[in-house]
């Protein structure tokens, strides 16, 4: 299957699901309605945005010479999921505040997507993001761990 038939697919479930948000949303009061809707509207709008990028993408694949892909490195794959399965795992005993932080900046310098710093500065900002959101204004239970 390609690239396009599988964005076109997925684009397809994912305008589906939205549609059926959206119907469902009618069986709830009008005030509780808005916020569904909203989001199925955005779902709707970002699944068309995905396969227009993709027939896009397709389109100039298809004028250009295509270089050859550098092959799955599967070992690194396996590391990766053990990672998030560890993080998973670690986050009721620790806390989701210790934890996630500490995955993010492994997770950002072990697929060598940004330099440390920044790996550094974008964990401690989601996670004080999470904390302001989840605990602070939310008051949702977060698992706190060695926190608590």
């Amino acid at each position: 299957m390609n690239n396009l038939a599988k964005h076109g697919l997925a684009s397809a479930i994912t305008l589906i699901l939205a549609i059926v948000l959206y119907v469902d949303s009618f069986n709830l009061p009008p005030a509780a309605a808005n916020l569904p809707r909203a989001l199925a509207w955005i779902i709707i709008v970002l699944s068309l945005a995905m396969f227009a990028e993709a027939l896009y993408k397709e389109r100039k694949k298809a004028q250009e010479n295509q270089e050859p892909k550098e092959p799955i490195l599967v070992f690194r794959v396996f590391v990766f999921a053990a990672m998030i399965a560890l993080y998973v795992a670690l986050i009721k005993p620790l806390g989701y505040f210790l934890v996630t932080p500490l995955f993010l900046i492994t997770a950002l310098a072990y697929l060598e997507a940004t330099r440390l710093w920044k790996a550094v500065l974008i964990a401690l900002s989601f996670t004080v993001f999470c904390y302001l959101l989840f605990v602070m204004f939310l008051h949702l239970p977060i698992p706190m761990g060695l926190f608590s």
